[in-house]
């Protein structure tokens, strides 16, 4: 989820937003894949969402989050969180529905100098619905199991596995002299005041020999966990 930089919302209650004006497709339509179904201004947008969100759900299918429900994306100007804060995207894991800022309107919300402005809108859109789509898969498969953390670990991993590779490399390159096995940075602490950071150390940890989507399924036997985790 996010709102913090971007990122962070609860997962209990769907974001209000400004939907785009009449341009905006009158009802939702199905992906090719008909589980994912998109709300969006324009047929090009519809399609990066569906080419965007079948990726993502390759990429969770193989680290052992399979989709078992349908879900809604839309795609519009500014999502609000219902807290009042503007964000980029979020999940409501309760109706199985993402609302996700159009590529145009990504870079008015990402704070100066963060490093996820210099990923292009088009990519950071698509990795957005990777986060998102994770939220919801995890949220299907283990109601109930997972920390807010162990969400977060998958978010992030899945949204920067989504990005080029030169992208990702943006990441790695904040992490440089750390060992990738430390954990201690992946905590609430670090993902409400440095989320790009936290995302690195996240995208190190993942990316790490012997973890990956291992780690995933470790996290979902309750093998592993990011529970205690939190300063």
């Amino acid at each position: 989820m996010f709102s913090r930089f971007l990122p962070s919302l609860a997962r209990s209650a769907l974001c209000a937003a400004l939907f785009f004006p009449a341009a905006a497709l009158s009802d939702p339509i199905a992906c090719p894949n008909p589980a994912i179904r998109v709300d969006a201004p324009d047929g090009e947008t519809a399609d990066l969402v569906c080419t965007s969100s079948e990726k993502a759900l390759q990429n969770l299918a193989a680290c052992h989050l399979p989709q078992r429900e349908p879900v809604l994306i839309s795609v519009v100007e500014q999502v609000r969180h219902p807290l009042g804060n503007d964000c980029v995207a979020f999940a409501d894991c309760t109706t199985q529905a993402i609302q996700v800022t159009a590529p145009d309107f990504i870079p008015r919300n990402i704070e100066d100098g963060d490093v996820f402005t210099r990923i292009p809108a088009r990519e950071m859109f698509a990795s957005l619905i990777a986060h998102e789509l994770t939220h919801l898969l995890a949220h299907q498969s283990h109601p109930d199991r997972l920390s807010e953390m162990d969400h977060e670990y998958m978010a992030y991993a899945m949204q920067i596995q989504s990005l080029a590779p030169q992208s990702r490399r943006i990441f790695l390159d904040q992490t440089a002299g750390t060992d990738p096995r430390d954990t201690s940075r992946i905590n609430a602490f670090f993902m409400t005041s440095n989320p790009s950071l936290f995302a690195a150390h996240v995208w190190a940890h993942f990316s790490a020999p012997g973890n990956g989507c291992d780690h995933f399924k470790r996290i979902l036997d309750g093998e592993a966990s990011f529970r205690n985790w939190t300063y």
